[in-house]
């Protein structure tokens, strides 16, 4: 196939002037997104673009801890910058499966990996309240490090940065924060 036009013409996803940036639409998923960020890039002046990070979630001490590894060992082998969202737990930090649960985290640190501790998950009938979840945090946060697992930041659905109640209570305990897909709540 070839163009019809002698002189093919590109033309850019979003515009920057001066100190505004113009973008025809927001998808926050694939190819739209990646444009979103260059031209925001451009906007700030921030120079080279950082890599995409693989994010890997839904890990929790009770997951498969040796599909984990392996998956760890080939991003990796293969070069792939990562990060865990994994939810942890902070009572019975003193059994063996805790301690495997943090050798295979400590094992994606070594291997250039991130963590991410996710907050609690809430249902419709568990809902941590200020104090209380500003404790379980700690308590996670507390009984990671003893096991020399040092998370970068706390990851959370997007709704967390919404509502006052789970900005204060939750995410202002962490510098880092890294906002996942919202999900429907669970009733």
């Amino acid at each position: 196939m070839v163009t019809q036009t002698a002189q093919e013409r590109h033309y850019p996803f979003g515009l920057v002037n001066h100190q505004r940036g113009y973008l025809p639409y927001f998808e926050p998923q694939g190819l739209a997104l990646i444009m979103v960020a260059k031209t925001i890039r451009t906007l700030f002046h921030t120079g080279q673009p950082q890599p995409p990070l693989l994010t890997i979630t839904g890990v929790t001490p009770y997951s498969d801890m040796n599909a984990l590894l392996r998956v760890i060992r080939l991003l990796y082998h293969e070069g792939i910058p990562f990060a865990i969202s994994t939810t942890s737990v902070d009572v019975n930090t003193k059994l063996p499966a805790f301690e495997r649960f943090s050798a295979v985290l400590r094992a994606a640190e070594k291997r250039n990996g991130i963590i991410f501790l996710r907050t609690p998950i809430e249902t419709g009938i568990q809902r941590l309240r200020g104090r209380t979840l500003q404790r379980v945090l700690r308590t996670e946060v507390t009984a990671l490090s003893q096991h020399n697992v040092f998370p970068v930041g706390l990851s959370s659905p997007g709704r967390w940065n919404q509502t006052l109640r789970t900005q204060t209570a939750g995410l202002s305990l962490a510098s880092t924060n890294l906002l996942l897909p919202t999900r429907p709540p669970l009733n």
